[in-house]
């Protein structure tokens, strides 16, 4: 019967590989003492782990020369390396097939190429662990984690297209065997696929993670002959081990968003932004200067963000205002975190509720927060910009939640070991002078 061994990190699976030594014939190899000793290794995986076999395991002696190389085609199979004693690092593979190239016998400083157009179909898995094989038994653990990045594209509205095809950039193009990223940045190209009413696919592209710290993306619609290219730059990059979900409208918000994650992968990052002929801007009011106007929402007015404003009168309003101050900590930590906290002579606020926080994704959603965000960087007071990819708390009575600024997001309820960001709101009666 298999074995299932349940080993968390976050929420990714590890794939414990369990090295079990004992003795066994002599085999010279430099780096080594002469001592024999055989090393007896299984896998065991939890359910919820889509690992694509075969399993490679590499020894690569102290100084990172190759020594040998097993694979295992199941859970169930057991592999044999003879070794002498001394010190080794080993380093494990899942799905490493014809879509990534490596050397036959690689040193532990050769790299990993994708093969074919920047991306590959199936996600490639690594794993490291340094063993000292001496006496008679020893044991170490190898974890495999996910080393690249899935990309998933979902483009609606482009009904009178012949073709589509979407390009990502810069992504790293070479991943060492020591665990190490490499080499200028290239690009993920790919061609997506309609299904008859409008709607272009592509993915999952497998990418090595972005090399720099802007993402370039580059949408080509092709009609009658006619090429039409659309582009936008993302403030962030595929990372390793999360997806990068891509769902949009042709001429409207094209969202990055977290529905199609596989089980064992991180919380997915998010990005919103617009391509067609209406271009990518829906800018905010400006913001209130000293003309006794009631500030409006998405304005930054003594130092804090407006939300809305309600009870409007000729002589003032009730403000909802979110502060400009972030911070990151566990929900049991939040409300000691924003106690003391005052602005301008505004204390006493509090985490939104989970109304106030649908509220403001709705206001603060594209173009709406892309226009906040370059708001708040122009201010150049090094105050943190408002994340698309993270998740934020609020609070209904006695029980925190998160949520996201991005469409399609639920507020679910926050976990007890996870660090969360925190903005807080305040209700505020703006009188006008």
């Amino acid at each position: 019967m298999k074995q299932i061994t349940r080993i968390f990190a976050r929420t990714v699976p590890l794939i414990p590989l369990f090295l079990l030594i004992g003795s066994c014939q002599k085999l010279a190899e430099e780096d080594t003492v002469d001592a024999p000793v055989s090393l007896k290794i299984s896998t065991r995986a939890p359910e919820e782990a889509d690992i694509h076999f075969p399993v490679c395991i590499y020894a690569f002696s102290s100084k990172g020369k190759y020594i040998d190389r097993q694979q295992i085609a199941s859970n169930e199979e057991e592999m044999n390396f003879r070794l002498p004693e001394g010190s080794y690092r080993l380093v494990a593979l899942a799905g490493i097939g014809e879509e990534y190239i490596i050397e036959e016998k690689p040193q532990l400083d050769d790299v990993i190429r994708i093969a074919d157009r920047g991306y590959a179909k199936t996600p490639l898995m690594h794993g490291m662990a340094d063993v000292t094989l001496k006496g008679k038994s020893a044991k170490a653990v190898i974890t495999l984690g996910y080393a690249v990045a899935a990309v998933h594209v979902n483009l609606s509205g482009i009904k009178d297209a012949d073709e589509v095809k979407v390009s990502i950039s810069p992504h790293y193009p070479h991943l060492s065997l020591a665990g190490k990223y490499s080499g200028d940045g290239t690009k993920l190209e790919a061609d997506c696929t309609e299904d008859g009413e409008g709607n272009w696919r592509a993915g999952p592209c497998y990418i090595f993670p972005g090399s720099a710290s802007k993402t370039v993306f580059s949408i080509t619609v092709i009609r009658n002959g006619e090429t039409q290219v659309y582009g936008y730059t993302y403030s962030g990059a595929p990372q390793a081990n999360r997806p990068f979900n891509a769902t949009g409208t042709y001429n409207g918000v094209l969202d990055i968003s977290g529905t199609l994650v596989a089980k064992g992968w991180e919380e997915p990052i998010d990005v919103n932004f617009t391509f067609g002929e209406k271009g990518d801007e829906d800018p905010l009011p400006d913001d209130p200067e000293e003309n006794g106007e009631i500030p409006a929402a998405g304005t930054i007015w003594n130092d804090c963000i407006v939300v809305g404003a309600d009870h409007v009168t000729a002589t003032g309003a009730d403000l909802l205002l979110l502060s400009m101050k972030e911070w990151r900590g566990k929900a049991a930590d939040a409300e000691q975190l924003i106690r003391d906290y005052s602005v301008n002579g505004i204390g006493e606020w509090r985490l939104p509720s989970a109304d106030e926080a649908r509220g403001m994704r709705k206001i603060f959603l594209g173009p709406k927060l892309r226009a906040l965000n370059a708001r708040i960087v122009e201010r150049g007071k090094n105050e943190s910009e408002i994340a698309i990819d993270r998740r934020y708390l609020c609070k209904n009575e006695k029980v925190y939640y998160t949520f996201q600024f991005a469409e399609g997001k639920n507020i679910i309820r926050a976990g007890t070991k996870t660090t969360y960001l925190i903005r807080v709101v305040k209700k505020y009666r703006f009188t006008v002078p």
